[in-house]
């Protein structure tokens, strides 16, 4: 019965943590879009802000005041751009986070099915020791029943 309790006890653990690495996975996925997103980001940005930049500003020097909307414009998009990014980078830090919880979860799945992987084997070595002794004690009765028998 305990042997019984000891596997199904391992199978909940492997259970478990087969379950917490489908988590881990997931969240490592995420973690990889979110930073695919904010490197696109990033790139797209910087070349359109500094393309748009420098295309305003000769504007500015040659049209003269009435392009300074359009420049402010851009500042604006730059700066909402810039927010929308650290928005994704603190996404991100959440996302790392959790990846290192879900992670920490998984080493403790592993120590824990480690754990009842040698209490199981201790449980085996144990029975297969129980057997011997039996076998013995089985033997030892058998020459008593055979030296009764010859008296």
């Amino acid at each position: 019965v305990k042997i019984e309790a000891g596997r199904t006890d391992k199978g909940k653990a492997l259970a478990e943590q087969q379950g917490l690495i489908l988590q881990l996975k997931e969240a490592i996925s995420q973690l990889t879009t979110k930073r695919d997103q904010l490197l696109e980001i990033v790139c797209t940005h910087d070349d359109v802000q500094w393309q748009q930049e420098e295309a305003f500003r000769s504007r500015l020097t040659q049209a003269g005041d009435d392009h300074e909307g359009r420049y402010q414009k851009i500042v604006l998009d730059r700066d909402a751009k810039s927010e929308r990014l650290r928005a994704l980078e603190s996404e991100l830090a959440a996302c790392q986070v959790e990846a290192a919880v879900l992670k920490t979860k998984a080493s403790e799945a592993a120590v824990s099915f480690d754990g009842l992987q040698a209490a199981e084997a201790e449980l085996e070595r144990k029975e297969h020791d129980f057997k011997k002794a039996c076998k013995k004690n089985e033997d030892d009765l058998q020459i008593v029943h055979v030296r009764i028998a010859a008296r």
